[in-house]
């Protein structure tokens, strides 16, 4: 995703120092600060959880080339759940033995789930999937904006576009459980009694093929596809797509009709099957609108010569993914307490998706305000802003 990194302003949300003079650096090196991380390296997974692995390194060796935390080297350590709650509760279980302040990931909502259970009093888990939804008050948090806001979004852009025909494509996960109850709620809405749930297709994550899903949609001729799906199974989606001249099927009916997706990632699904696809919409940040977020709000995060290291360190991001790249500052004699009460107070900060308020109470920080729709541009191999915040109709410039 072209120029999306120079507009990264990386927020340090897990910063937590001990007091002054706590502890006292003597001539010899100090031993780093180890922070844990729970992620999907391999897996259904793996494809958002590499990504966000690469991010902690990354930032990792941006602050220690800073002078670390007081001095004291951080060493982030990744720890594979290979996509799998029960994995991932038996390393939570073993990092919480080491009592933590903070656990980052896990990186899907299954995982997330599984592991915020434990949190109970504690440590702070910073979950990396938007789909999760976090009680008020509670040890967990989540990345991105959440998956209440975005659902809405998306029918609403469908719906203001002249969708009448809606046709669904649902992982059977914990994301496309909780994504479809959305859809369901949302479509329930008054100002969405137009739309027409057309076609309802489950498809496994690990299918190797899902033509008769697809079979069944095409049938329907839906004048838009919800899809719930990343990385992988979102591959083999746009494969079955293409296979079934679905793409023909659909846009003869006056060439106003896309497909919606819920995630759209960048690097290897831009190859052969997503080029083919000019009418590929997904859900992105605001700060692709072109204006830089404001930096004069930021209270804690790292200085302009860490953002540029993402250049040095050639990170490729997808939108999507962006904004979980959190730079972890979890200092010495930090309890998880006070990080969480640190973090339900943080407010004024700036990222990729704008403004950031965690006052509000949804553990994410973002409001429906913090999304846009963006369509997929195949000459430039890039997405480009097709709606205003929350799914609303760009304006139309005057003569």
């Amino acid at each position: 995703m072209p120029n999306a990194v120079q507009k990264i302003v990386a927020i340090a949300v897990l910063l937590c120092f001990a007091s002054a003079g706590a502890a006292s650096r003597t001539s010899a090196a100090p031993e780093p600060f180890v922070i844990y991380a729970i992620s999907a390296l391999t897996g259904q997974g793996a494809y958002q959880g590499k990504m966000t692995s690469s991010g902690y390194k990354l930032y990792a060796d941006l602050i220690n080339k800073s002078g670390g935390i007081q001095g004291q080297p951080i060493q982030i350590d990744v720890l594979d759940d290979e996509s799998n709650p029960r994995v991932a509760v038996q390393l939570a279980n073993g990092i919480m033995a080491k009592h933590p302040a903070v656990i980052l990931g896990p990186t899907i909502q299954a995982t997330c789930n599984a592991v915020g259970a434990l949190a109970v009093a504690g440590p702070v888990v910073y979950c990396q999937s938007p789909g999760l939804s976090p009680p008020k008050d509670s040890f967990v948090f989540s990345s991105g904006v959440a998956i209440t806001h975005t659902v809405p979004i998306a029918v609403r852009f469908a719906r203001l576009n002249g969708t009448r025909r809606l046709a669904l494509l649902i992982a059977n996960d914990a994301t496309g459980a909780r994504t479809e109850q959305l859809l369901n709620e949302t479509l329930a809405l008054p100002e969405n009694h137009s739309i027409e749930v057309v076609a309802r297709e489950h498809f496994e994550n690990g299918a190797l093929g899902i033509t008769a899903q697809l079979s069944q949609i095409k049938s329907a001729n839906p004048d838009w596809l919800y899809v719930s799906a990343t990385g992988s199974p979102f591959q083999t989606i746009l494969r079955g797509m293409r296979d079934l001249g679905l793409k023909n099927a659909v846009d003869h009916l006056d060439g106003k009709h896309a497909r919606g997706i819920h995630h759209a990632v960048h690097r290897r699904i831009t190859r052969r099957a997503l080029l083919q696809r000019p009418d590929l919409l997904g859900l992105g940040p605001p700060a692709r609108r072109g204006a830089a977020p404001r930096p004069g709000g930021i209270l804690c995060g790292p200085s302009r010569r860490r953002h540029a290291g993402h250049r040095r360190g050639r990170l490729r991001l997808g939108f999507g993914q962006a904004d979980h790249r959190r730079a972890a500052q979890a200092g010495p004699g930090c309890h998880a307490d006070q990080l969480r009460r640190y973090l339900e107070g943080l407010h004024g900060v700036y990222g990729i998706y704008g403004q950031y308020d965690f006052r509000r109470g949804d553990q994410h920080g973002l409001s429906e305000d913090s999304s846009i729709m963006l369509k997929f541009d195949s000459e430039h191999r890039t997405f480009v802003v097709a709606s205003g915040p929350a799914g609303a109709l760009l304006k139309t410039p005057k003569p």
